[in-house]
């Protein structure tokens, strides 16, 4: 994709950025019951997923429960980056397949573990939110960039550190999350890949970004 083809505002992840502000900034002015509430009627989990997965799905990439600016910078230089690099359509794709795939197969594994009788029928209604898989995906499929400069390459990879560090320790005790994160993770590098080829991308290619 020559220059002139990058989208001068990165409309994908100003578009997220601002919808998770927006949607943290309401959600804190609401009744603390009432947020679990809706947080719960969001979540991915077994339950809507099997009832509801076409509203469920993007609703529940938007509610960021913990550090919740730091998520929308996570997006800002992620997302940001990746729409520099590879343009609007292919960070909303990469996004959105992490987020789905992250989902759908850990959830996949939370039934399975249900049906096996290793955990109880309530883990059917365990609480799934937040844009990790869409940042974890983004961002993996930056760092398998070719064409991305070191010192964005190195803050890409900052801002994924306490996703990476909280997916190994979730891993060990078989966290829903942690499944998911490992699955956002591979789709990115799966898209990181699919895109340096589309491009015809090789280390000899000039930096961007």
């Amino acid at each position: 994709m020559s220059g002139s083809a990058r989208p001068r505002l990165p409309v994908v992840t100003v578009g997220y950025a601002a919808a998770l502000g927006a949607a943290h900034l309401w959600l804190v002015a609401q009744p603390v019951a009432d947020r679990r509430r809706i947080l719960a009627d969001s979540s991915t989990d077994v339950w809507h997923l099997g009832r509801d997965p076409w509203r469920v799905l993007p609703e529940s990439a938007l509610w960021a429960q913990h550090y919740a600016w730091l998520w929308v910078a996570a997006v800002l230089v992620v997302l940001g980056l990746l729409e520099r690099l590879h343009g609007s359509l292919a960070t909303l794709a990469v996004g959105v397949a992490g987020h789905v795939v992250g989902t759908l197969l850990s959830e996949l594994v939370v039934w399975l573990r249900i049906v096996a009788g290793d955990l109880p029928s309530s883990a059917r209604h365990l609480l799934d939110v937040g844009p990790s898989y869409v940042v974890g995906a983004c961002g993996f499929a930056l760092l398998v960039s070719a064409r991305l400069r070191r010192r964005w390459r190195a803050l890409a990879g900052l801002m994924l550190v306490p996703l990476v560090v909280g997916t190994v320790e979730g891993l060990a005790t078989g966290e829903l999350d942690a499944i998911g994160h490992l699955i956002a993770a591979a789709v990115g590098v799966a898209g990181g890949v699919w895109l340096a080829r589309l491009r015809g991308d090789d280390d000899r290619a000039e930096a961007v970004a």
